[in-house]
């Protein structure tokens, strides 16, 4: 039996069937899911904020794509973090999730991220997109948690990263698509802008051949203006 200080699997199983409703409902924007899995981890962790971050290794920044809470001390959507002062920089290092229930008595404190942005608890995972590193998810306090994180806990922001990369990538393919459709209705705008100049062209070289030519040949010249006509 589970003591009170670790939940049990089955205390998180009705939160995982809610992230799987969330993922299935076809009427919810990409921004609503996101808000939605945020918000039903920060019920279930018991903590003060959930945000989700894109990593961009080029310009060694975090941007917030996505945040619950309420508190001024949480990034913002928009918000940027630096790289090398974030705890998700140790969470993209490794396969599993990093949790963090009270980082100035587990040897964080002189950690840049804990001294930049003074955070307690910290439990994230990393997001991937199409086979690469996307970002991470993560769940923050000011203040440390109650207990250690259990492995269920763990495993549950696992399952709300696979999702949020399930949704992201979903959304990627699907610009994909519209950016496709609108580059075809331009080649084929384009297209036929051509094929009639082009014709147009040949009408008028054959109406010229016609007046000019006697004979079979000017019968030819009168097919090839009568079929250019008929298009």
């Amino acid at each position: 039996m589970a003591s009170e200080e670790s939940p049990d699997q089955s205390e998180g199983d009705p939160y995982r069937r809610k992230v799987y409703l969330i993922r299935e409902n076809q009427e919810l924007t990409l921004s609503e899911k996101l808000n939605r899995l945020l918000s039903l981890g920060c019920e279930y962790l018991d903590v003060e904020n959930g945000h989700i971050k894109r990593v961009d290794k080029e310009r060694g920044v975090h941007d917030v794509i996505a945040s619950t809470g309420d508190d001024d001390e949480f990034p913002e959507v928009g918000g940027q973090h630096t790289h090398a002062t974030t705890f998700c920089r140790r969470t993209i290092e490794q396969d599993s999730p990093l949790a963090i229930s009270h980082a100035s008595e587990q040897g964080w404190g002189d950690d840049p991220a804990y001294e930049t942005h003074g955070l307690e608890c910290y439990l994230g995972a990393t997001i991937s997109v199409e086979g690469t590193t996307y970002g991470t998810v993560c769940f923050v306090s000011q203040a440390p948690h109650a207990r250690d994180f259990s492995a269920s806990e763990r495993a549950f922001v696992e399952l709300v990263a696979g999702v949020a990369g399930t949704e992201i990538e979903a959304k990627r393919y699907e610009y994909k698509l519209a950016d496709r459709d609108r580059l075809n209705a331009v080649l084929n705008r384009v297209l036929r802008h051509n094929l009639r100049n082009t014709m147009n062209a040949v009408s008028g070289y054959a109406e010229l051949l016609t007046q000019r030519l006697t004979g079979d040949d000017q019968e030819l010249a009168n097919r090839t203006r009568s079929w250019q006509t008929g298009l």
